[in-house]
């Protein structure tokens, strides 16, 4: 447990403007969750991997995607995608996992 949760503190420090992001749950599907800023960055959280679909239809422009691995914190880019409507995020494995979405600069 201490590795999982060293490894997410890490990737918060490193990637995610908790301050300025708020619960929006409502914005996915299947009971995943999530954290937003609507319009600017999005962390959606799919504990057992599989597929979920985000409300991007606040957000002009495209996103960079990020992967993470819950248990191990090891991150892998994936495509960009573009707002303006819901998408679906299909985890690129099994088991715990995290993506984050910032709009591209």
């Amino acid at each position: 447990a201490w590795k999982w949760t060293s490894a997410t503190i890490r990737f918060f420090q490193e990637h995610v403007p908790v301050a300025e992001m708020e619960s929006q749950d409502e914005m996915v599907t299947d009971g995943h969750f999530c954290l937003a800023d609507p319009g600017v960055v999005y962390l959606a959280y799919l504990p057992f991997g599989g597929e979920t679909t985000l409300d991007l239809s606040a957000t002009n422009g495209n996103m960079d995607v990020l992967w993470v691995k819950g248990e191990t914190g090891e991150t892998s880019p994936g495509e960009a995608v573009a707002g303006g409507a819901a998408i679906t995020l299909v985890a690129p494995g099994a088991g715990d996992y995290g993506v984050l979405l910032k709009r591209t600069e």
